[in-house]
């Protein structure tokens, strides 16, 4: 994160406040049910873009921010424990908090205490943008407040936690309002300055989902005062799988072109200044690298195929000639033959058919609606093609509408059109009858 000048002496008392270790919790467990197809595998904070969980940009930018000292809540797999280990090797110190429930942020605190001594960072493992976000919230405490939280301004704010703010300060925060309902369009951030002593408080409180963000700061700001701070920039919301576009996106922006020696690439080939060729990596005749984009580790892009608007081909991904992908994220070990694929997720291991098409546009341009847990969810979105499971087999000639969700380990027959949600486990075909009549 770049600091302007007349930030710098902030900037340097934040930084001697940190040498107190200061210490954060960050929030990497739960079912994440609402991030179905991809939540079987692991965490969503380890879905991968540009070669990296998005975790470990989390915990990267809390490293560059001059906190080294972790707690990381996960869940009982053992994946994220078994990826990151001690932290040793990134030059942090992580002590892990294993939960069979997801009780919420006040169980999370109840469990950490052991770990916690004085002011510390409670904070989304989703949080890429980590760095700023501690330098927002240590900037915006006050003298003689016992925390910071941050809130934005969001146009939907039905869907988040919205917050009531009197004179900058903490009132109380309602948890996804009915909308038109909503107290004000500040929206809690997940992120958070707080004293060890809130913990007393949540001992008060009985133990569910969303106590913390309702009872605990309530009942804590009625004795303590807690700072608001606004921030302008953009966050990283990880609730709905494709959230992980936005996401891509926003760690793109800076992207800094490099070629890995080892890739090989035709002469014929055009690839834009701001894109990132990783080792293996092979770009044959014709192709077309609009950047940001990112071409991972052993990438084959076949001849005049065209890759453009942010898009990521994570680790082994094949593509084949003649197709183009636009901002979209293909995951590890996926293939396509040919056709369009817009605006749209595909996880791994997928093996995809020539003349595949997703839609990603509605005909009359309006919000794209995904059915989520068999509720219709308005995505906020005019730009959403397919959302596409892991270890998906499809057909030549196989098109998908937009926001449809296909689950993991199905198989679409070919020349079929996938109107709605395909659940996990089966075969999905449209049936054709042949007709024979003589002439």
């Amino acid at each position: 994160m770049k600091i302007l000048k007349k930030d710098l002496r902030v900037w340097e008392q934040i930084l001697k406040g940190l040498k107190n270790n200061m210490k954060a919790v960050v929030l990497a467990g739960g079912y994440s049910s609402r991030f179905y197809p991809y939540s079987r595998v692991a965490h969503k904070t380890m879905s991968k873009i540009m070669g990296k969980p998005i975790l470990e940009y989390t915990l990267e930018g809390l490293k560059e921010a001059g906190i080294k000292d972790i707690i990381l809540r996960v869940s009982e797999d053992g994946v994220i424990k078994n990826y990151f280990g001690d932290g040793s090797a990134s030059g942090l110190f992580i002590n892990y908090i294993e939960q069979k429930e997801a009780l919420g942020m006040g169980e999370v605190l109840l469990n950490a205490e052991k770990f916690l001594d004085g002011d510390f960072i409670l904070i989304g493992g989703n949080h890429v943008t980590s760095k700023k976000l501690v330098y927002e919230l240590l900037k915006a405490r006050k003298g003689g407040s016992k925390g910071v939280i941050l809130v934005n301004k969001r146009e939907n704010p039905w869907d988040y936690g919205v917050v009531v703010v009197k004179d900058g300060k903490l009132v109380r925060i309602v948890e996804k309002p009915k909308k038109g309902e909503e107290p004000s369009d500040l929206c809690l951030v997940n992120a958070f300055l707080l004293s060890t002593d809130i913990i007393e408080t949540v001992r008060q409180v009985k133990m569910s989902e969303f106590n913390f963000e309702q009872e605990v700061l309530e009942l804590y700001v009625k004795e303590n005062s807690i700072d608001v701070g606004q921030i302008e920039f953009e966050t990283s919301t990880l609730k709905y799988p494709w959230d992980l576009l936005a996401t891509k996106n926003l760690l793109m922006k800076d992207i800094v072109g490099r070629i890995d020696e080892s890739a090989k690439i035709s002469k014929s080939a055009e690839i834009d200044d701001n894109v990132i060729i990783e080792s293996g990596a092979q770009i044959l005749e014709g192709a077309k690298i609009k950047g940001p984009a990112y071409i991972g580790k052993d990438v084959y892009i076949g001849t005049n195929s065209l890759i453009r608007n942010e898009s990521d081909l994570e680790e082994g991904v094949s593509v084949g000639a003649f197709t183009e992908i636009k901002n979209s994220l293909f995951m590890k070990g996926t293939s396509i033959h040919s056709g369009f694929v817009g605006d749209s997720i595909v996880g791994s291991s997928c093996k995809i058919g020539s003349a595949f098409t997703t839609a990603n546009r509605k005909i009359d341009r309006k919000n794209i609606q995904a059915v989520v847990k068999g509720s219709k969810v308005d995505t906020g979105l005019i730009s959403l093609g397919a959302i596409i499971g892991n270890n998906v087999k499809i057909g030549i000639k196989v098109s998908i509408m937009p926001g449809v969700i296909i689950g993991n380990n199905v198989t679409i027959g070919p020349s079929t059109s996938v109107f709605k949600n395909i659940e996990d486990d089966v075969t999905y075909y449209a049936k054709f009858q042949e007709i024979i009549e003589k002439k």
